[in-house]
Parts: C-alpha cells; structure tokens; sequence
C-alpha cells in the first residue's frame, strides 16, 4: 500500500531493493521479525538470494541440532555456501545432515568447530563437486587425514586449514598436499597455518595447479627460494600472496613479484628479513598492488620496511588502497606523505606505533585521500587535534579513527569545518557547508569543470550505476573521462563503487525498476532536489546543496568543492554536512576533555563504538551529551585504566546511559571507584539490549563481589552468566568481572517456528 499522501512506503519498493536490504539482517531477525511483517515479506523471506550464503556466525552458540536441522531443511536448495561460525553446540548430526541435500552446495567452512574426521569423510562423499572448504581451529579432526579426503573433490578451487591440535608430523603432512596438488588442478585459493609446510610441497603447488591466484602462508618456518623456483621466468596468475611470519627474504620476495604482473594484495607481517630492496622490487613489478600489509607488531621481530620503500610503492602502485605498516620505526612523514600523493584511492592505513608520525602526513591524509574509511594512528604520541579535525572534516567516508594513547590530542572543535548543524529556513530541508582552507585547498582545473559540465545533456540520460574508482577509465555523463580522484558534476563516486551526479542546476533521478540494479537518470528539473522514479512514480526527497541558480538549466558557479559534497547523497543522509564516523578509540588520550567529546556527539551522530577509557578529564556530563546524540551506540567503554589515577564519572553517567542507550550491547566500566551498585542495577534494569558488561569488584569499591551477586538474582527476564569469579574470589573478592545477559527466548528456541 501508498501512504495517504502517495510517498513512497517500504512496500512500494522493488524486490530486488526489498532482498537487499533483507540482506543486510541477521539469520533471527529474517526468521522472527522480517518473515512475521506480512504475506510479502514472508514470501520474500524464503527467496534463494538470502541464502545462498548461510552464515551463522552471530547465531552459532545458540544453535542446538534439532534447531539447526530445521532451518537448514527449509531452505537447503537455496544453500551455495556453508558457514558454521562458533557453533559449539552442534554435533557431527548437524554436519552431516545425512537427511537433508543441499544439491547447490559448494563450500563449506568448519573453523571453529567441533567437527570430526568422520563428517569431513561423510560430506566429500556426499558433495563430489564440493569447490571450497575451511578446517581452522577445529581440535577433533586430525588434519593429515582430511587432507586425504580432500583429495578426492576433483572440482576444488579454495582450501584453508591449519593443523592445530595435531601432533607434528612433517613428512606426512607434505606428502599429503603433494597428493592433494596432483589430485585437485583447479586449485585457486589455499590458505596454510602450518610450521610444517616444505619447500617440496609448495613446489608441488606451482607445477601442477596453474591456475593458482591466492596462496597464504603463515608461520611456515622451512620455506625458502627453492619453493618458487618452479614459477621464477615465468607469469603466473597470482593475485594475492601472504608470507606472514615466514622466513623469506627479498631475493625470493623479487622472483614473486617478477612473476606476478596482477598481484593486488602481499602480506609480509612478521618478515624479518625483508627489507625495502624486497618492497621496491614489488612497487616495480606489481602496478596493480592494492593492498600492502607489512605490520611490525610491536617488539616482536617484523619487516624493516622505511621510507624509501613507501616512496618506491607510492610512485609503482597508484591504485593501492589498503596499506598497513603498524610499529616500523622507519615510517614517518615523508613515506606516508608521498603514498597521500600519489595513491588517492586510498581507504585504510594504518600506522599504530610510528612514532615518527606528525600532523604533516595526516593532513596531507586528509588532503589527498578523500575516500579514507579506517585510519589508525594509535601511539602517534606526536600527533594533535589541528590534523585530527582537518581528517574528521574532510574525509567524509571515515568510518573507523583509532586514536589511543595519542597525548597531544586536545579540544577537538569541528564547528569550524562542519558548521552547527542542519539549516533548514533557506534550503528546504538541508543545508550542507564547504569546507575550505586555503592553506592546502586543491581546485579542479577550470577546463575539467566546464568539460564536464557541458556533457550533461538537456533531457535525461540513463547511466548505469556500475562504476567504481579502481577502473582505469571512469566516465562520467554522457561517457566523458574523468579524472577518479577529483569529483565533477557529472561524476562523483563513493568508495562502494556507487555512482551519483550533481543536483546543481539538474535534480537526481534514481530509476528503481528492473532486475539489474539501480541505474541514475540526469533531468533538468528542480534545483535543490532528488527524485526517486520507481516505474514512473516521482517522489522528491531532499536537497543535497547550497545553491540557488537562476534557472534549472543554468551552469552552476565555479565551485569544485560543493560539487563533492553530492556523494553524501549515497548514502540517503538528510544532513550530509556532519560526519559518518562510527567507530571512534580515545582509549588514555590525557587531554581530552568534555568540550572535545560534546563536539564529537555533536557532529558524529552515527558512532557506534565509542572507547574513552582513561580519559580521566571528562566527567558525568560528556558521557551525558554522547549518549543523548548518538542513538544507536552499541559499545561503550569508560572504564578508568588504571590503578594510579581515576576516572570522575559517577552513577550519573550509567543513569544517563540507561535513559538514552537503548542500543547499547557492550559496557564497559572498570576501574570507576565513584560508580555503585545503585547505578549498575539502573544499567541491568533499564539496557534491555545489554549482552555484556565489565565491572571492577573490590572491598574497597562501592560495588562490591557479594553486591553484584545479590544484584543479578532480581533479574528474571534474561538469563545471567559471570565469568572470572574464581579468579576474583582468588584475588580476595577483588578483579574484574564479565557479567553476560542473555534473553531467555534465545534463537534457538524461535527459530523452530520457520
């Protein structure tokens, strides 16, 4: 049904877009919310396109047998792919499912399970044309076997184990892959945690599986250049290579890289003998590289990647996107300066523990990596709030900011750059701000603009929605070449690869229909607005820009950076001026105070994960702003950090999180000597939502072992679980305590009705 205004309803939508967004829910709620809405719903509750992929991950430990057989009979000719996520319930009944087919099946992943050898045995059998399976950290099957079983699914292409729980048994293991490398040729993908592997058996890899793009490799200790000699002269089809902790060096890192003109990720973590002679030879050979991981981690032996190696990979692989160097000493300004420039598609990076790190390679960060998602600056101790708020500001897509332990991080103040809010007297619903700096601005030449401009036609165009930065060409209206990393009128692209254009001087259209996906249709209408055109039917929604021109059909004036801010539009925000960051860690900043959190709840309503701990400035009243702006706050942590210096929040903070956190899952308050039990029982009462909360215990504190125990038996409406009490009542009644709430309708129970 239309709304009496005929707006369009959720109802109204295509399928396609309604199992979309289905998609996007977990297994209980499709089953108890989604398939309870109505006949529709229910209808397209069932549709093969929610479960293909059957992923229990986040139901898994609440799942018995008898509940798991159920649901996987009601839908088992739609299964594809099999994830048992931490299933620690099920048995080898659930795995085998001797009475149930899913004739669709082609991968299965076991980790974490307690599978057997006997199932492993069972399911090769009954699933011949099996193409991926996972066995990791399952501790009652014994790997050497499996391997065997493995050997007979001739069509397999993807396989991950490790041989945890077995004992040591290196011949065994390495004739076991050779069998299995001569028995399966269409092998892909393998992923080995072994400390066992041989130089033979990954030869073996090479010779007889041409068609091997990913292999990942970790611990194995007795690897060395003999095992690639087999690929070295030669162009293999390797896209993604780990190494981590391994004991390879930059000569057998070259022949690697000589031989993979496509590789797109390398995962040397832990390599201690490559150095950036080994990274330069990749920068040479690998343009195409998209991700680079070469974490030190912390004091533990790594890869002694520097600056001159940043500059080799800035200047070889433009299209890097994901690059991780965590505690090399080597990194500093200049390396993470030169990726900023000259790899802006860049979306994560992380540089935790490099200390060589100032406001200079963040801002430059900030200036060249607009599509920047998660960033990690924890123990930058040199970095301040003048680059932290220029990246907040400007890079709009950031998602996740990990800032802990950074000292000279102080009153955070975005009203600068983000304006104080929504502005709805002028532009009929919203109003978004420019950011400008002059300092370090950077403007789109003028014969870009006006190209770009002229190629969107009078009447409307469809364009489909297919492009995506990492494509050598992006075309923008009217198939005009754009240059990807400034956004133009015609073009403007999100970092899911969605494509929208300007409303300036034209409105958006988004054409709904059809099976293909969306597709975008340039009018010359209204200025200041979207319309949604599902099979004909208008609607407006709202304004995406500050404008004003004389008609619908008139060139907007000379401003590049307004023509950005179209890219919020994605995301269907009706304030795209504020920040979509959801994930903020300040964990021991000193200097944060009150002021710098109210800025963040003000201008950050979309966080999610929230970590303050040992941030001993601010008091009840931050937490109380936090809470009331950010609804739909799922993890909290103020604890106090530390035995030294306390933390100044009282029950007020927990009666403000009561009120305000009905989303609230996770809670943690440890090490807060002003809190008491009065408070804790407001939060287990009132956060219906609670799955877990941290709590210090102790004699001395007001919130004593005993208290909590007396606490937690007036809770009749969900079932209670503390962890660590033995080691509490061994300390003397005084540590930390975990108290788990779980409801009382778990899943398993409900999902017996599908």
């Amino acid at each position: 049904m239309s709304s009496p205004d005929n707006s369009l309803v959720l109802c109204d939508l295509p399928h396609t877009v309604l199992l979309h967004i289905f998609s996007f829910l977990e297994i209980q709620d499709i089953i108890n919310i989604v398939r309870q809405t109505c006949k529709l719903w229910y209808e397209l509750s069932y549709d093969r396109y929610l479960w293909k992929h059957l992923d229990l991950d986040h139901i898994g430990d609440h799942l018995t047998d008898q509940s798991f057989l159920t649901l996987l009979d009601s839908v088992s000719h739609h299964v594809e792919k099999l994830d048992f996520g931490m299933a620690v319930h099920l048995t080898d009944g659930s795995f085998m499912h001797k009475n149930i087919s899913c004739p669709q099946m082609k991968s299965i992943n076991f980790s974490l399970t307690t599978v057997s050898n006997a199932s492993i045995a069972y399911l090769a059998e009954k699933y011949p044309d099996l193409e991926g399976i996972e066995i990791n950290d399952c501790s009652y099957i014994n790997i050497y076997n499996c391997l065997g079983y493995l050997s007979t699914l001739k069509k397999l292409k993807s396989v991950s184990f490790d041989d945890f729980g077995c004992s040591a048994e290196p011949e065994r293991l390495n004739r076991k892959l050779k069998e299995l490398f001569v028995s399966c040729p269409r092998l892909e993908t393998i992923v080995i945690d072994s400390e066992e592997l041989s130089d033979d058996a990954l030869a073996s890899l090479f010779e007889n599986c041409p068609n091997i793009k990913s292999f990942v490799l970790a611990h194995c200790q007795y690897i060395s250049q003999d095992a690639f000699i087999g690929i070295k002269g030669t162009a293999t089809n390797l896209v993604n290579v780990g190494l981590a902790y391994t004991p390879v060096e930059d000569k057998v890192l070259k022949v690697i890289a000589e031989s993979s003109p496509y590789m797109k990720e390398l995962d040397i973590t832990g390599c201690i003998h490559i150095t950036d002679i080994g990274v330069g030879h990749v920068a040479d050979n690998c343009p195409n590289l998209e991700k680079l991981i070469g974490n030190r981690l912390h004091h533990e032996g790594g890869c002694n990647i520097t600056n001159v190696g940043l500059s080799s990979v800035a200047s070889g692989c433009p299209k890097l996107k994901i690059l991780d160097v965590n505690f090399c000493d080597g990194v500093t300004d200049t390396g993470i300066t030169a990726v900023a420039e000259h790899c802006p598609r860049l979306t994560e990076i992380g540089l935790s523990g490099c200390v060589g790190i100032t406001d200079r390679a963040v801002i430059a960060l900030a200036e060249h990596c607009q599509w920047l998602y998660h960033v990690n600056l924890t123990e930058c101790i040199h970095v301040t709030s003048k680059s932290i708020i220029l990246l907040v500001a400007k890079c709009r897509w950031l998602s996740n900011l990990s800032l802990e332990t950074c000292h000279y991080l102080a009153k955070i103040n975005l009203d600068e750059y983000l304006g104080s809010g929504v502005d709805t007297k002028n532009t009929g619903g919203c109003r978004s701000k420019t950011i400008t700096d002059d300092a370090t601005e950077k403007r789109a030449p003028r014969a870009t603009e006006e190209s770009s401009l002229e190629s969107v036609p009078k009447t409307s165009a469809s364009v489909t929605s297919t492009s995506h930065p990492d494509e050598d060409k992006n075309l923008g209206a009217a198939g005009v070449e754009c240059d990807p990393s400034v956004p133009h009128s015609g073009q403007v692209k999100s970092p899911t690869g969605v494509q929208t254009f300007s409303t300036i001087g034209s409105s958006l259209c988004m054409d709904l229909s059809g099976d293909s996906g969306l597709s975008l249709v340039v009018q010359p209408l209204l200025p200041n607005s979207i319309l949604i055109d599902e099979g004909g039917k208008g609607m407006s929604a709202c304004c995406v820009s500050e404008c004003s021109p004389a008609s619908a059909t008139d060139p907007p004036e000379d401003d590049t950076s307004q023509l950005a801010e179209v890219a919020y539009v994605n995301r269907f925000f009706p304030h795209p001026n504020h920040s979509h960051l959801t994930s903020i860690h300040l964990s021991f900043c000193s200097k944060i105070a009150n002021d710098s959190i109210k800025q963040l709840a003000k201008h950050c309503p979309d966080l999610m994960y929230v970590s303050l701990r040992g941030c001993f400035l601010i008091t009840d009243t931050a937490v109380e702003v936090l809470v009331r702006s950010c609804h739909n706050l799922h993890f909290l942590d103020i604890s106090g950090g530390s035995a030294i210096q306390s933390m100044r929040l009282t029950n007020g903070s927990l009666i403000a999180v009561a009120n305000y956190s009905k989303s609230l899952k996770s809670l943690m308050i440890c090490r807060n000597k002003l809190i008491t039990l009065d408070g804790l029982q407001r939060i287990l009462r009132d956060c219906k939502s609670l799955i877990g909360v941290w709590v210090t215990v102790g004699d001395q504190l007001r919130i004593t072992f005993s208290g909590v125990l007396e606490l937690v038996k007036d809770i009749d409406d969900r079932y209670v679980k503390i962890t660590n009490t033995s080691q509490v009542e061994a300390n003397g009644k005084q540590g930390n305590l975990c108290i788990s709430l779980i409801p009382k309708k778990t899943p398993h129970i409900r999902l017996l009705q599908v």
